[in-house]
């Protein structure tokens, strides 16, 4: 588990949506364990993205569900999805 501080204007948000590859970088290179992300295809997005957990700091839960709930609901899509 790796957590990520800083002050306000730190670039921790900017950071983080470059790493999920929700933003894409104007220039340069982003390495993940030496695999330049920012060139990975659509296809392979999915699957990088299932190895990576963020919760921001507005991390719009499910107020009517408990945090083991929330954190739970993408392994119970998962699961759905493959027809178990």
């Amino acid at each position: 588990m790796s957590f990520l501080t800083g002050r306000s204007g730190a670039g921790k948000t900017t950071f983080l949506r470059l790493i999920l590859l929700l933003s894409s970088p104007t220039r340069g290179e982003i390495l993940v364990n030496g695999i330049n992300i920012s060139k990975l295809p659509r296809s392979r997005l999915a699957s990088y993205r299932r190895h990576i957990g963020v919760v921001f700091q507005d991390h719009n839960l499910l107020g009517y569900r408990n945090v083991f709930e929330n954190v739970a609901i993408p392994l119970w899509v998962l699961v759905k999805g493959q027809g178990n």
